[in-house]
């Protein structure tokens, strides 16, 4: 039996330990995927950023490995990147250019209710 997260373990069915699944109750075998980021002369005038995921060693499958920065590697990746990544074989990603992102990070990371404030509360 899965769970609402897709996820089996001991009490809710037959098989032992935590598997995960997708929507489809299909196991999952994406465990780890390589990042990269465009580098900034190859990025368009309307993107500030653009990031990829792809299995390890797939790059040159779908891009030219000479225009993007090999970032680092996520392992367990979340279900909507691993469901792009099976279904068109990369997950991209794209930040519009326009907006102080710098600006923003730090908005949210200092917001009242962001975890750093909320240790902060602590006593």
């Amino acid at each position: 039996m899965l769970s609402r997260r897709g996820i089996a373990s001991k009490r809710t069915g037959p098989i032992m330990g935590r598997v995960a699944f997708d929507l489809r109750g299909l196991k999952m075998e994406i465990r780890v995927l390589d990042l990269y980021d465009l580098k900034p002369e190859f990025l368009p005038a309307h993107l500030a950023s653009q990031s990829v995921y792809v299995r390890p060693g797939e790059l040159d499958l779908y891009a030219d490995p000479d225009q993007w920065i090999h970032v680092g590697r996520t392992f367990h990746p979340n279900h909507l990147q691993a469901a792009d990544v099976k279904r068109q074989g990369y997950c991209s990603r794209s930040l519009p250019s326009g907006y102080d992102w710098a600006k923003i990070g730090r908005t949210l990371y200092d917001h009242p209710s962001s975890v750093r404030a909320r240790e902060g509360q602590k006593h």
